[in-house]
């Protein structure tokens, strides 16, 4: 979840510094209804972009926390140490 923390801390980085211009220019020249539809495309091309790393992410824990589980009951590659 690193990857995913960097990208949220980066991203709102830039929304914090271009967020106000933004704001100001669209509610001048639109009205405050743009805003909020600028607040929707945000929020949508974020969640579209973090969901392909959150994924992949979480299957390699998945895959890590299995492969440990084996380890702790003894097994290799499928089958038991004791034989059976």
């Amino acid at each position: 979840m690193a990857t995913v923390a960097a990208i949220v801390d980066g991203t709102g980085s830039v929304g914090a510094a271009l967020g106000p211009e933004l704001t100001g220019f669209a509610s001048n020249t639109f009205g405050w209804g743009a805003v909020f539809y600028m607040i929707y495309l945000a929020l949508f091309s974020a969640g579209a972009l973090i969901i392909g790393p959150a994924i992949q992410e979480w299957r390699e824990n998945r895959t890590q926390r299995e492969a440990s589980a084996r380890a702790r009951h003894g097994e290799v590659e499928g089958e038991s140490l004791l034989g059976t």
